[in-house]
């Protein structure tokens, strides 16, 4: 909310939730995490993701994302939150 005054930039996802998002939450918080957060908050739907080298672990190279309702009821009945 704060960085971008309260909504998303009109650019890539990918751009600003795998680097930009990333590298301000490290900075905060000073130690490595995962980008997982990052990525719930900005691409909708049910997503996975790709890791291509050991920096890449952290900040996926590639992400799928899927928004169909049929998944998402599959989804809510299989998990326990």
């Amino acid at each position: 909310m704060k960085i971008w005054k309260g909504k998303l930039p009109n650019r890539p996802a990918e751009r600003f939730a795998r680097r930009e998002l990333y590298e301000v939450e490290q900075q905060r918080q000073g130690r490595t995490d995962g980008s997982q957060d990052m990525i719930g908050l900005v691409y909708p739907g049910v997503n996975r993701w790709i890791t291509t080298s050991k920096f890449m672990r952290r900040i996926p190279a590639h992400i799928e994302s899927c928004n169909s309702a049929k998944v998402a009821r599959w989804l809510s009945k299989v998990l326990s939150l």
